[in-house]
């Protein structure tokens, strides 16, 4: 019988986080499905940063980093707001949330907001 061959451990690739939620922003339809998100506090400083260079490079949309509302006013949320659709039942743009790490929130606010309000 011949010794079963050796396997070389392979490691498995690197899991774009920031990719996933592009896709996830890319297929949203906030026509239909209004306000939408997702609780992906395992975004990194640098995900974050993708993710606003595509949301800044589409167009379609603001962004506001901040404390969440309603359940999620104890959470920081990366809000991307849709410019033009609107949802009706509560008239605000229609939003897509994403759950932060508060040590990425101090990481953002470190580097792109320290000074402004000097």
């Amino acid at each position: 019988p011949q010794a079963p061959q050796a396997t070389t451990p392979h490691k498995a690739p690197a899991k774009d986080k920031a990719g996933d939620v592009i896709s996830h922003l890319k297929a949203w339809r906030p026509g239909t499905e209004g306000h939408s998100g997702e609780k992906n506090t395992g975004l990194s400083l640098e995900d974050l940063e993708k993710i606003w260079t595509w949301v800044k490079e589409d167009g379609r949309y603001n962004i506001v980093l901040g404390p969440g509302t309603g359940e999620y006013a104890l959470k920081y949320q990366f809000k991307i707001i849709h410019k033009q659709v609107t949802v009706p039942q509560d008239q605000k743009n229609a939003t897509y949330h994403i759950t932060i790490d508060p040590s990425v929130y101090e990481q953002w606010v470190e580097k792109y907001e320290s000074g402004q309000n000097e």
